[in-house]
């Protein structure tokens, strides 16, 4: 198990995809 850039690129793309779609919720959630 050799968690190193893959990892952090996983969990950076998984962070960006969720802020994203909170970014989203807040921007317009009543849609």
């Amino acid at each position: 198990m050799h968690a190193g850039g893959e990892s952090a690129a996983v969990i950076a793309t998984a962070l960006g995809v969720s802020r994203a779609n909170v970014y989203r919720v807040l921007a317009g959630g009543d849609d």
